[in-house]
């Protein structure tokens, strides 16, 4: 079922990624920016999640710094 939502999310991903956060909701907002605040909201989710099932199990939990030892070790560095 979540990877229906990530499909049917890709049509306006981007918009979480262009735009910048909204501020948050007061009482004051009304209905419209209401509307786009839960739209960014929603992409911005979409998109994390895309991000979190796009990243192998393998390099799940390691830090950059260990994936960039293992690449570069054994060819002569001084590390």
């Amino acid at each position: 079922m979540e990877k229906a939502f990530v499909m049917l999310g890709y049509m306006d991903i981007d918009l979480a990624l262009r735009e910048e956060q909204p501020a948050p909701l007061t009482v004051e907002n009304t209905l419209y920016v209401k509307r786009d605040f839960k739209r960014w909201d929603c992409l911005n989710r979409m998109s994390l999640i895309i991000m979190k099932y796009s990243i192998p199990k393998a390099f799940k939990g390691i830090r950059y710094e260990e994936i960039t030892q293992a690449k570069y070790k054994g060819q002569g560095n001084s590390e």
